[in-house]
């Protein structure tokens, strides 16, 4: 029987994405453009048209904003659902450029510290929210 392909199973409609609660797309919808201006800031900083020790204190202030418009968004809901990952993505895309610059404004040491926190972070919400728990 070569050439005959099995029928496809029955079941592999896809259910349409969750919306996301007014106060969640209110929190992406401020989250998003401060990460971007964070990661701008820290580019700008690493190619020279920006002095670093500027970019590295607006890149870590912002983070610093971030984590707790996100964070404390992200605890007062069902933190675990998948649904709600773009939540805590604004922070996750400043947190890099944020720990980073902690190390430049204080010691590498701090930076590599607060660099292995954030990953291990990123990898424990992605984990659980994936999971769905």
């Amino acid at each position: 029987m070569a050439g005959v392909l099995p029928a496809p199973p029955a079941d592999l409609t896809v259910a349409p994405p969750t919306p996301l609660e007014p106060d969640d797309q209110k929190v992406v919808m401020l989250g998003i453009p401060l990460a971007v201006i964070a990661l701008v800031a820290f580019f700008a900083g690493q190619a020279g048209a920006l002095s670093e020790h500027t970019s590295a204190v607006i890149s870590l202030v912002l983070g610093a904003v971030l984590l707790v418009l996100c964070g404390t968004q992200w605890l007062r809901g069902a933190p675990m659902r998948k649904e709600r990952i773009p939540v805590i993505a604004p922070l996750l895309l400043a947190g890099g450029p944020a720990a980073r610059s902690l190390g430049v404004l204080t010691s590498n040491g701090v930076g590599v510290a607060a660099s292995i926190v954030f990953g291990l972070f990123a990898a424990v919400i992605f984990g659980l929210a994936l999971r769905g728990r």
